[in-house]
């Protein structure tokens, strides 16, 4: 059996678009639709520590890193779309200065459009 460890990030999109389960990523990005979007996560004690940043570093490198891989695909960001898992415990306080930190890059954060159960 082999594990996702042992093919790595770039082996397992490979084997996917093998499979044609995916299509066109390069770079940490895809094109959907005409536009190149990216969606990289950083992850607590993976990625990034506390200990060593605040919430407001924490924003601008998460924007840093995603706008770095549409520029690696040639693209210009436009904006960036936020996925945010927090324990409930966060306080909004952090929350607002990784929003400050995550503008700090001059490309804005997109509120999400309408849910799929509010569209007709």
């Amino acid at each position: 059996m082999t594990t996702v460890g042992e093919v790595g990030e770039f082996g397992l999109l490979a084997e996917l678009e093998r499979r044609d389960l995916v299509q066109g990523i390069e770079h940490d990005a895809a094109v959907v639709g005409g536009l190149v979007v990216t969606q990289d996560t950083l992850i607590e004690d993976v990625h990034f520590r506390f200990d060593l940043l605040g919430w407001r570093e924490l924003g601008a490198r998460a924007a840093a890193v995603n706008i770095s891989d549409l520029a690696a695909s040639g693209a210009d960001p436009i904006a960036l779309f936020v996925s945010l898992g927090l324990p409930p415990e966060s306080e909004l306080d952090d929350v607002l200065e990784l929003y400050a930190g995550l503008n700090e890059r001059g490309v804005p954060a997109t509120r999400p459009g309408p849910t799929a159960s509010s569209c007709p």
